[in-house]
């Protein structure tokens, strides 16, 4: 199961990873769709409303995610960064609940699907606690076996 366990982190992570390079590349492919979001965030806030800046800063922080994961330094808290990144983007650019007369509205549905599923495999290695498990499992054997 350990095996099993490492081998979806990592590809979970270099989907995060490649999301993240592609935002950074191409931001107004993700800017167009965010960008209302932007504007009425910077006219409450006073932040600039640069949606394309924006979109590269979130690719930059979805990469970082991905490659922390990989390394295993603090997966949880990096997986729980890219679900969050991940959740509020699908929401702001698939909100198929809005049009229902759409005719793409399968793909858009698709989309927003594909997207959860990635939140949700961010939520799965945020939730998991194999490790910090077996190390005290470890710990509790050696107390008892007298080791050290």
């Amino acid at each position: 199961m350990r095996f099993v366990r490492g081998i979806a982190r990592r590809l979970i992570a270099a989907l995060f990873i490649a999301r993240g390079v592609r935002w950074i590349r191409y931001p107004e492919r993700e800017g167009g769709a965010i960008a209302p979001l932007v504007y009425q965030l910077s006219k409450e806030t006073g932040m600039p409303d640069r949606p394309l800046g924006i979109v590269r800063v979130g690719g930059g922080k979805l990469v970082a995610a991905g490659v922390m994961i990989i390394l295993g330094i603090a997966p949880r808290l990096a997986a729980t960064l890219a679900a969050a990144i991940l959740g509020t983007v699908a929401v702001q650019q698939y909100p198929f609940w809005v049009d229902r007369q759409s005719v793409d509205k399968a793909d858009v549905v698709e989309d927003f699907l594909t997207e959860a599923a990635l939140v949700g495999g961010g939520l799965l290695i945020a939730a998991d606690t194999s490790r910090r498990d077996a190390r005290r499992a470890a710990r509790r054997l050696a107390r008892k076996t007298g080791r050290k």
